[in-house]
């Protein structure tokens, strides 16, 4: 998967402690990899347009030391 080789390229390669990702609530889809990939909802982001629909966006967070546990 794509996403699971972004995080691997920046806690690998890059030696990043932690990396955050945002996704609008109404992209379901986006929400789920975000959450399938290991990264935990931080809190709520801004609201903007989605399709025509008002949404907010979720914030996501993972660090190394769970990037490393799993």
């Amino acid at each position: 998967m794509a996403a699971s080789a972004g995080l691997e390229y920046g806690f690998d390669v890059l030696k990043l402690s932690s990396v955050w990702a945002e996704a609008v609530d109404a992209n379901v889809g986006s929400l789920r990899v975000l959450e399938r990939i290991g990264m935990t909802r931080t809190g709520a982001g801004d609201d903007d347009m989605f399709l025509g629909v008002t949404s907010t966006y979720s914030r996501f967070a993972l660090s190394r030391s769970d990037w490393e546990q799993r």
